[in-house]
């Protein structure tokens, strides 16, 4: 097997006692990293170690966490909102069902009774006796 090296950008490590998988990447392996940037990874606090000063931060809408959007390390850490906003991953499972989710359940249901999907139109659906309109 041939040298790794961290793909953290400001580590660039040859060296480690264990190597660890970090984000996808985009032809579909998973980013190698050391001990130390794995470990941060793992748990969710890469980005506050390696990118402090780079800009993308926004805050959850639930509980204030800062997290850095569009960074890749932190796409699986966070959730984009129908509203525009972004909440953390814990906030997302402790979360009731958003207007976003029923919405797409509500599509599902459409399509799996074979009346088609309310988006179709541009007027919002509205349920008729003889179906969806």
């Amino acid at each position: 097997m041939g040298t790794r090296t961290c793909m953290n950008a400001s580590c660039g490590a040859t060296s480690a006692t264990e190597w660890k998988r970090g984000w996808e990447l985009r032809s579909g392996g998973f980013a190698n990293l050391c001990d130390k940037c794995g470990s941060a990874y793992e748990k969710l606090i890469f980005c506050d170690m390696f990118h402090l000063n780079e800009s993308g931060w926004r805050e959850c809408n639930s509980c204030g966490k800062r997290l850095h959007c569009g960074c890749i390390a932190s796409k699986s850490s966070l959730e984009l909102l129908d509203s525009g906003g972004i909440e953390c991953l814990n906030c997302v499972k402790n979360a009731k069902p958003s207007s976003g989710m029923l919405r797409c359940g509500l599509w599902f249901i459409c399509a799996l009774l074979g009346h088609g999907l309310p988006h179709q139109s541009r007027a919002r659906p509205r349920l008729h006796e003889s179906g969806w309109v």
